[in-house]
């Protein structure tokens, strides 16, 4: 999906009950058809219209992950760099927010072994680190959503 996908489903999704958690991987396949400034405006305003749709929904954004090649992109080398930029804005925008960014360290443009021949795709090694994070991710997520619920019961209980 492109970044437009998530503004649709943004406008679809307003009569349904907001998921406690979710998470957000887009972006990779717009950045090579439009500036890495014009992806950062979008993903910012749309990521703090979501949080003021829906405030109590923590959103985990996964940053773009490293490609070999770019579909539509001659210079794969300025392009990992504005994949970079926009990486290190998204996560400077959304730091003292409900949503929290994260990051697969281990996923670089110079290890091509994490893609699949196609240089686009995530080979299997890459998709198991991948995956790891997300679940990492996740489960530090929903710890927080659990201390806070219950920090919210005391209060509400006079337990202080």
């Amino acid at each position: 999906m492109l970044w437009d996908g998530f503004s649709e489903f943004l406008s679809q999704s307003s009569p349904y009950v907001p998921p406690d958690i979710l998470v957000i991987h887009l972006g990779g396949n717009d950045l090579a058809q439009m500036p890495g400034k014009e992806l950062i405006l979008k993903v910012t305003a749309d990521l703090s219209a979501f949080n003021s749709h829906f405030p109590q929904t923590r959103l985990v954004w996964f940053t773009l992950v490293p490609h070999i090649v770019w579909r539509s992109a001659h210079d794969p080398r300025q392009m990992d760099k504005a994949r970079k930029g926009v990486n290190k804005e998204v996560a400077r925008a959304f730091r003292n927010s409900l949503c929290s960014v994260t990051q697969q360290p281990e996923i670089r443009f110079s290890h091509p072994e994490l893609n699949r021949q196609d240089g686009v795709h995530l080979s299997d090694l890459g998709l198991e680190i991948f995956l790891r994070d997300l679940q990492g991710s996740l489960e530090a997520e929903l710890l927080s959503c659990v201390a806070g619920k219950e920090h919210t019961e005391q209060l509400l209980s006079g337990g202080g």
